[in-house]
């Protein structure tokens, strides 16, 4: 009977906090609200170009 290897996995604890960059849930959270912000922004700017235009 031949002797099978055993390998052993160390697994990263569970969360967000682990990859390659690890950040903490408030940084994603802040990345979205910057997003979401810049959003607005950005389509409040062109509304406000467009009715100017439309003068």
């Amino acid at each position: 009977m031949a002797m099978q290897a055993t390998v052993m996995v160390e697994r990263p604890p569970e969360g967000l906090a682990r990859g390659k960059w690890e950040a903490g849930a408030w940084l994603y959270v802040l990345i979205a609200a910057v997003a979401v912000l810049g959003a607005a922004g950005y389509w409040a700017w062109r509304l406000r170009k467009l009715r100017k235009v439309g003068r």
